[in-house]
């Protein structure tokens, strides 16, 4: 399965049609990072997947990958990497060294980093590509964030493989609108969890077979995601978990971890910069100066599994499945009602592309009021302003003139023009053009 990387796999060719690059590629695991790189593998060039062997054991691997560019080279000592660099300025021109899973060679040899800078600069790698492919993304990005970073201002392109949109997962397990978004849901967008999913028969096969059992595939996914990042587990799922149950705070958060909200502002940045948390902020708010803020699991795998394996792990592990099965039957149709409201704040651009130069939405609220969505164009003084309804019978003349009353309370909206959007779950008899359904907000992210 590969869908929609055209993108990058054009970036790839363009910069591989010259040598002595350096490219570092980046994602959450089971993103799609080394399948993408091996549409982009020719025959000429290498490929290595590293792993937590020490050093010496990597590069003795790495040396049989290159006998087909030096005869004989798996006979010679090669005691460490900046020998194994000088041995590369003797190989004939051109081809592409890729390193996947760089942190792991680095988790053995800190140096590593150093010693590629050293090779950059001394011109080893003129005559050939070398891409480096991580999974631990804190890992990956202090390469070349920091101007302390031996890597820092050396890459010809940085490459952050990103998840792939709800269109594609729609289109490959060829589903109803509806029943693609209750799916996005718990997958979201990562390739991987598509693929395993795909091999049962439903849905909700796949739900009980892969992440609600304790012999499940997925059943411990986020220890192995945190601990690509960081050195323990504990705090990320404790933090993920309160969030989950309804702290949405920073200071309720940190309040019942009883700890001060001072100690937990760096792990939870680094979740949000992970993508594993979102902090939402009101339309219109400053994101430096607003006390407003509420976070919420950004992943939708990880929302899923800290909204019903992790309070429900007894019963997982007991083996009392009917009454999870119940639980999640009772709940999950407003779980999903989050997930849609996010797709339809995120296909503002596309749906109202020919009414102007829309932004993605935000969510807007105060003590008096609170909006799913409101967009304002870039260029006028026009604002979209919406809600979103995941139910299977939507009044809709009882939901515009509540948006009425909402409108009437939030100032910066008098006396502007409004453009007013409902979406919905179900197709109704009405004449309001934009009343919006699942199909349309998928079609906005092809």
């Amino acid at each position: 399965m590969f869908y929609n990387r055209h993108k990058e796999i054009k970036l790839f060719k363009d910069i591989l049609r010259s040598s002595g690059n350096l490219i570092i590629v980046y994602g959450r695991r089971r993103i799609g990072k080394s399948t993408l790189l091996q549409k982009i593998v020719k025959s000429n060039d290498v490929y290595f997947l590293a792993d937590l062997r020490e050093t010496s054991l990597q590069i003795k691997s790495l040396q049989s990958l290159m006998t087909k560019k030096v005869v004989s080279i798996d006979k010679i000592t090669i005691p460490d990497w900046d020998a194994f660099f000088s041995l590369l300025k003797s190989i004939e021109p051109p081809f592409t060294l890729i390193l996947d899973e760089f942190p792991y060679l680095v988790k053995n040899d800190p140096s590593l980093p150093s010693n590629i800078q050293k090779h950059i600069d001394l011109g080893t790698f003129k005559k050939l590509n070398l891409i480096l492919c991580g999974s631990s993304q804190s890992m990956m990005t202090n390469l070349f964030n920091s101007s302390k970073a031996p890597l820092y201002g050396r890459a010809s392109m940085i490459l952050k493989v990103d998840f792939l949109s709800v269109y594609y997962l729609k289109k490959m397990l060829n589903v109803t609108a509806e029943q693609a978004i209750e799916e996005y849901s718990v997958w979201g967008g990562v390739p991987r969890y598509w693929v395993e999913r795909k091999k049962y028969k439903s849905f909700n096969d796949a739900i009980f077979g892969l992440i609600l059992n304790k012999t499940g595939l997925f059943y411990d996914e986020p220890i192995i995601l945190f601990l690509d990042e960081m050195r323990t587990a504990v705090q990320s799922n404790s933090i993920l978990s309160l969030v989950a149950s309804g702290a949405h705070k920073l200071s309720e958060i940190a309040g019942r971890l009883n700890k001060p909200s001072t100690h937990i502002s760096k792990p939870m940045m680094l979740l949000t910069e992970l993508g594993y948390l979102h902090r939402d902020i009101p339309y219109g708010e400053s994101e430096k100066n607003t006390k407003k803020s509420l976070y919420k699991i950004g992943d939708n795998f990880l929302r899923f599994y800290f909204n019903y394996v992790v309070p429900n792990r007894s019963l997982i592990e007991t083996g009392q499945i009917h009454i999870l099965k119940s639980n999640l039957m009772k709940s999950f149709n407003q779980y999903v009602s989050d997930t849609y409201e996010e797709l339809c704040r995120n296909s503002i651009p596309a749906i109202f592309k020919k009414s102007g130069n829309f932004p993605p939405a935000k969510r807007y609220w105060t003590k008096d009021v609170e909006v799913d969505l409101i967009s304002k164009d870039n260029d006028t003084d026009t604002y979209i302003i919406g809600e979103v309804k995941w139910q299977n019978n939507v009044k809709l003349n009882s939901v515009l003139n509540s948006l009425d009353k909402k409108i009437s309370k939030i100032p910066f909206l008098q006396g502007k023009k409004i453009i007013k959007a409902i979406f919905g779950k179900r197709q109704i008899d009405n004449k309001f053009k934009n009343y919006f359904l699942p199909e349309d907000v998928i079609k906005a992210f092809r």
